[in-house]
């Protein structure tokens, strides 16, 4: 099982992120799962996800090479 502790940063667009909607049922509940954009930049998303406590950050692999 992946993370629990993490922040994903993907395009608004991407299958993943859905523009916030997600594209499974989140068995986390708020643990994980929550939409923190939109974001203007990519370096805004980054600066705003170094804020947030005890996450690993990543970026998708899928929308952002």
């Amino acid at each position: 099982m992946g993370s629990r502790k993490k922040a994903v940063i993907h395009k608004d667009s991407c299958v993943f992120c859905n523009h916030g909607k997600g594209n499974n049922k989140n068995i986390h509940g708020d643990r994980n799962g929550k939409w923190h954009g939109e974001f203007s930049s990519f370096d805004e998303a980054e600066k705003f996800t170094n804020t947030l406590k005890d996450r690993e950050i990543r970026t998708c692999k899928k929308c952002i090479i």
